[in-house]
């Protein structure tokens, strides 16, 4: 935002506060969008995991994922699985190289729920109230600025009262002066009759009339026109 000088900052910057406001709602639609995208890579994430798991698990080895629940088998149970391995795939899964790289694919399905748990937390927590927020905010903008919109409307219809009546006062100022002038002529004319005289204080009287009157409805305006702006700043102007 440009700096604004003195003059500048008396003026409504109306226009500045839509455009701040209208960047407040494309900030949370980022965000918004942010979030959602960072959900689908923790789910894209967890799901390649427990598929790598997958792909390069032994053949015989271990469901790790039962153990990790806590499933317990039975002794027979137990005994028909070692029954269906061979001598030599027994052996295999002893050596401590493979029971450590099946502890390490056994990591993955950690791994892989934490990354779950971490989209559930920002989809709960911090997705569906980004929505509820931008809603709201949309809506709360749109009721504020057509209601500004109304206001700026009525402001702008009594500053055109308020100069119709002053262009209105100013004129029937000049031709109640211009009468007076005319009368003071014709009055101080020894050829003048006593027609034109009445008739020229007439017309005076008359262009008189017709200023008080103007100026009447002036100040009515003027004062009506401060009265609303005070009601239209301190009161009427959503804050």
């Amino acid at each position: 935002m440009s700096e604004l000088n003195w003059g500048e900052t008396l003026w409504d910057q109306w226009d500045r506060v839509q455009e701040h406001t209208d960047n407040g709602l494309e900030f949370t639609k980022k965000c918004q969008e942010f979030v959602r995208d960072r959900i689908k890579l923790e789910i894209e994430y967890a799901k390649s995991l427990r598929g790598l798991k997958k792909r390069y698990k032994l053949k015989n080895a271990e469901d790790d994922s039962a153990n990790s629940h806590g499933a317990k088998t039975s002794i027979k149970e137990s005994v028909r699985n070692l029954s269906r391995r061979s001598n030599t795939s027994l052996d295999d899964q002893n050596f401590s190289t493979v029971k450590a790289y099946n502890v390490f694919l056994g990591q993955l399905e950690l791994i892989a729920r934490d990354h779950e748990i971490v989209a559930e937390g920002l989809q709960e927590k911090v997705a569906e109230r980004l929505k509820v927020i931008h809603k709201e905010t949309t809506n709360n903008r749109k009721n504020l600025c057509n209601t500004a919109t109304q206001l700026q409307h009525e402001y702008k219809e009594w500053q055109v009262v308020l100069d119709r009546n002053q262009l209105k006062y100013e004129k029937a100022a000049k031709e109640a002066d211009a009468a007076s002038q005319a009368f003071a002529r014709v009055n101080e004319d020894m050829n003048a009759t006593k027609a034109q005289v009445e008739k020229s204080r007439s017309q005076m009287n008359y262009r008189q009339d017709l200023m008080e009157k103007s100026k009447g409805d002036y100040i009515i305006a003027v004062e009506t026109t401060n009265n609303n702006q005070h009601e239209y700043y301190h009161q009427r102007w959503p804050g």
